[in-house]
């Protein structure tokens, strides 16, 4: 519930990327009805969210691509001072961070006490 309470009324935005890792991942050890589930949900968020798509030729000239990887890359390049990122993922946090951009770290959210 905290998660629906964070993107309640927030502009979602998404990448290519991000769509294919989390495709792949949230159905993991699923079948049958549970995974048709969880896909449709998946399909259901894509059509909420804008997709941004940015060519990994780009991407990958980034510095920080060697160490974030494509996907995670490709999230610095389309965010803007006026999107605000929401990850569990401390290297792109921090590299969102470095480079000026609004992020929050969900984790933060869930434990107050981590931020210390």
């Amino acid at each position: 519930m905290l998660l629906l309470e964070q993107l309640e009324g927030a502009d979602l935005v998404t990448t290519p990327n991000a769509m294919t890792e989390a495709s792949n991942l949230v159905v993991q050890g699923l079948r049958g009805s549970l995974r048709a589930e969880v896909l449709a949900a998946l399909a259901r968020f894509s059509e909420l969210a804008r997709e941004h798509y940015e060519p990994s030729r780009g991407v990958t000239e980034a510095p920080e691509y060697l160490r974030l990887g494509l996907a995670d890359t490709a999230w610095l390049a389309v965010l803007d001072r006026e999107t605000e990122l929401l990850t569990v993922d401390l290297g792109l946090y921090l590299a969102a961070l470095d480079r000026g951009l609004p992020a929050r770290n969900f984790n933060h959210l869930r434990d107050p006490d981590a931020r210390q």
